[in-house]
């Protein structure tokens, strides 16, 4: 039987990372990343053209990241500067507070890595899913 990783942690590869951002290729400005373990997304963000600035967090302490909150709290810091897009590969146990938070605080869009499971509607994600429709007209799946 497989186990977990600490932190629900998978390293997001740096290919899946260019992928998204030939699909989305406007991204840019100010850019959170609140899951960013060792920063493999916002190291790819940084070098792409248009984005100004990445903020980076990661509740594991021993990360390399500018915070160290609990990104599903709308207090974290993190959450506390503007920001025009959103870009992450949130911990799928924790995914439906990540999309919530996102898109109440990206002024331009949100881009995240989830697994397609994630557009079934369970009990608890229907309603969200419901809120979200208007805006996943430019949903990519990989």
């Amino acid at each position: 039987m497989a186990t977990r990783h600490a932190n629900d942690h998978y390293p997001t590869p740096i290919a899946l990372t260019l992928m998204l951002l030939s699909e989305i290729p406007h991204i840019g400005g100010t850019v959170i990343e609140p899951c960013a373990a060792e920063g493999k997304i916002a190291d790819v963000l940084r070098a792409h053209p248009g984005v100004a600035a990445v903020a980076t967090n990661d509740i594991d302490p021993t990360m390399p990241t500018h915070y160290h909150e609990d990104a599903t709290n709308a207090g974290a810091a993190i959450w506390a500067a503007p920001a025009d897009w959103i870009v992450t590969n949130p911990p799928f146990n924790q995914a439906d507070l990540f999309v919530r938070l996102a898109w109440q605080k990206a002024r331009q869009g949100v881009a995240m890595l989830l697994r397609l499971t994630y557009l079934e509607p369970t009990r608890k994600r229907a309603q969200l899913l419901r809120d979200m429709a208007p805006y996943m007209s430019h949903l990519i799946v990989f």
